[in-house]
């Protein structure tokens, strides 16, 4: 990219490339340096855990995986190919994509230089390099970086490519865009503009038959990549679906009654409990199969949003309409709206960001950028260039895209590179014509009136509290036992926004693991009330109930958390306990029959199930589920001692005598088994045996009285 293939040498052009390459690499360098001690940097949180975990999940082996894609999927495995090769520590992935956004910033260069000049190309390039929001991006563990480095080489390469070119550049540019539709498929509504380009765009006269043969060697570049994705979830979920079915929810999330254009709110807010999920997966499936009344294939919940979507728009024209504005609004806005987190609370950690990123009369940078490229919009319509169809096809067509679901700083991203450019073309055209001031006229007026309507903070753009980031705090220390910690943040995440139930679960849980339980029932009190879907509070509240002894009101949580989610193996669990100890035998059995289908793998769940089904009579049964839950879990003790027992009292002394040795192999200084295997071998007449298990106990506990007991039997035996 950098080489005179001429002159074999650095050119004057190229040096300014390679600088502009070194210089973006230095800044994003220095800001991962500086947020060294960011609490995000080492616990990743919402969208950028679900990719840090999947690619874990990929780096050990887990290569094809088990469901269809609910995620496109190239950065997980972009992102797990580093994991293996680096491990799956922190620095690597940040280091290489600032990398690729340094090489992004190179291509905006080239680009510009393409379809502009020089001094443009330049402004372009050195705006690319200190644009504090594709600094940010660079350093997170998302799809943008990767998704802009794709989206801007195959622009680059398209901008250079008739129909005419070789086949296999145009293979090519599939295969690159191939790569950035399985990493955001909404990239494919850009493939008609492409695709027009390519056909109207040629230095000599061409037939049709030979434009169109090229246009479809490109789209067997692009099926190249897909099919495999597509042919990979029917293998795995026997569904048609071609990338990911994420499209239908996220679309129902910008276009539905409450929608506001800009939050990723989950229908319904159910969840998840027990292990981390995609709360926007675990709740569009939650609540699509509770109105439906059954479960659902990927394919069928992405059309099920997408329709609802669509009946929202149709039922209310005028209420869509003004939401569709809101959005456009919101795309030309100078505020970064937050997505999983607020970029501005990042200055703290970084004193180049504060300088780079900032919101007061004007915000910085989109503040001044977004007048700058408006006013280039015009100048292009006015001088138009046969390569500006692709460079305003593709913006165009991402707005169309912003409108049709919702507006985050991440997700109006892939448009600043293009933005930049014309935002280039605007300040050429003032260089170029500082001398003839009556040419400058118009284009002020409109930079004004510009810069005036992007600075306001109408529709509630600019959020008046901080809620996410108090949050994300919160969950941080949590993950790191800080628990004293973990409450002061939650508080102030409540304090920001005390109708976020969020915040009170996370307050909640912090009570729990310090052991306060009346403490915590009230915070998860509060965060059921303000979200009757919330689950995770309600099984929260049978715990801390049942903690306090408080089995009635523990069995009533329980029993409304199966309600709204019928597979929490927790739920199912304590609800089965506490009808065990509130002496509700039946209900205790039915409890446990309900949950064994979403708990066969839970040998928690599998050892309290065994012990119902004894005392219900099934004790074979009760056998054949604790046989299960050993082999599954080899080092959970409870079920081997409960196995040996039921062995034991059942007439089986060998295979007693040999699950109590696995269980002491476990803990040789359990007290309950060393004495279960000493009575076996008592009955068995081996008394040296038990007295060696019978003292191992009382060199720990002289006074334990079974111990004693069963001593002086086996001493009285012996005289």
């Amino acid at each position: 990219m950098f080489m005179n293939n001429h002159q074999g040498k650095i050119s004057a052009i190229d040096k300014s490339a390679l600088i502009i390459f070194f210089a973006a690499l230095i800044l994003r360098l220095l800001y991962l340096y500086q947020i060294q001690d960011s609490p995000f940097l080492n616990y990743p949180q919402i969208d950028a855990l679900w990719h840090h975990l999947w690619a874990q999940s990929i780096a050990s082996g887990n290569i094809i995986g088990d469901e269809v894609f609910f995620r496109a999927p190239l950065y997980p495995y972009f992102l797990g190919l580093i994991y293996s090769i680096f491990g799956d520590g922190p620095i690597a992935p940040r280091v290489i994509q600032s990398i690729l956004g340094s090489l992004s910033c190179v291509l905006i260069y080239f680009i510009a230089l393409r379809l502009l000049n020089r001094r443009t190309a330049l402004t372009a390039g050195f705006i690319s390099v200190f644009y504090s929001i594709l600094i940010y991006f660079d350093n997170e563990l998302l799809i943008t970086s990767l998704f802009i480095f794709l989206t801007l080489l195959f622009f680059y390469i398209a901008l250079n490519a008739g129909t005419t070119s070789s086949k296999k550049r145009l293979y090519l540019i599939g295969l690159i865009i191939g790569l950035a539709a399985i990493a955001r498929p909404t990239i494919l509504i850009f493939l008609p503009v492409l695709a027009i380009f390519l056909f109207f765009y040629k230095v000599q006269p061409v037939r049709a038959k030979i434009k169109l043969i090229g246009i479809a060697i490109l789209f067997a570049g692009l099926l190249t990549v897909i099919l495999p994705v597509t042919i990979r979830n029917f293998a795995v979920g026997h569904d048609l679906v071609l990338i990911s079915y994420q499209g239908g929810v996220n679309f129902w999330i910008g276009n539905n009654e409450e929608a506001d254009g800009k939050t990723a709110g989950a229908p319904g807010q159910f969840k998840a409990y027990g292990r981390y999920e995609d709360n926007v997966k675990y709740s569009a499936e939650r609540v699509a199969e509770m109105d439906t009344g059954r479960e659902m294939k990927p394919s069928e919940l992405s059309s099920y949003w997408y329709s609802r979507g669509f009946k929202f728009i149709l039922g209310n024209p005028g209420q869509a309409m003004k939401l569709i504005l809101t959005k456009l609004y919101f795309s030309w806005n100078a505020y970064e709206i937050e997505s999983n987190r607020n970029l501005y609370a990042q200055r703290e950690h970084s004193s180049l960001l504060s300088i780079l990123l900032w919101h007061n009369i004007v915000g910085f940078p989109f503040g001044l950028l977004a007048p700058l490229t408006i006013v280039g919009i015009i100048l292009a319509f006015k001088n138009w260039k046969r390569g500006y169809l692709l460079l305003m096809g593709f913006v165009f067509s991402y707005q169309v895209i912003l409108l049709a679901f919702f507006v985050t700083a991440r997700f109006r991203a892939p448009m600043l590179p293009f933005l930049i450019i014309l935002a280039a073309l605007t300040i050429d055209y003032v260089i170029r014509n500082r001398k003839h001031i009556p040419k400058l006229i118009t284009p002020a007026i409109i930079f004004t009136l510009a810069l005036i309507a992007c600075n306001t903070t109408l529709f509630g753009v600019k959020p008046g509290e901080e809620s996410r980031t108090q949050q994300s705090k919160a969950a941080i220390f949590l993950r790191q036992n800080q628990v004293d910690s973990a409450i002061v943040y939650a508080r102030k995440a409540i304090e920001e926004n005390p109708d976020d139930p969020a915040g009170y679960d996370f307050l909640g849980t912090a009570y729990e693991m310090a052991g306060e339980h009346q403490q915590a029932i009230e915070a998860f009190s509060k965060a059921a009330d303000l979200n009757r879907g919330d689950a995770f509070a309600r099984t929260h509240l049978g715990y801390n109930y049942y903690q306090l002894g408080e089995l009635e009101r523990a069995a009533i949580q329980y029993t409304i958390a199966l309600d709204i989610d019928s597979t929490i193996v927790d739920a199912y669990l304590y609800l089965g306990n506490v009808s065990r100890d509130l002496g509700r035998h039946g209900q205790a059995l039915d409890v446990f029959e309900r949950g064994y289908q979403y708990a066969s793998d839970n040998v928690v769940f599998l050892n309290s199930y065994a012990i119902v089904l004894r005392e219900s009579g099934s004790e074979e049964k009760a056998i054949e589920i604790l046989e299960r839950a050993v082999e599954l879990d080899r080092q959970y003790l409870p079920a081997h001692t409960n196995l040996a027992n039921m062995y034991f009292q059942g007439g089986q002394p060998v295979r007693a005598e040999a699950m109590y040795k696995r269980a002491l192999e476990i803990d040789p200084d359990d007290i309950q088994t060393n004495l279960n295997l000493a009575q076996l071998y008592i009955q068995g007449d081996l008394p040296e045996r038990a007295i060696e298990l019978i003292n191992n106990v009382l060199e720990e506990n002289p006074h334990h009285p079974v111990a004693n007991r069963l001593m002086d039997m086996l001493e009285e035996r012996v005289k």
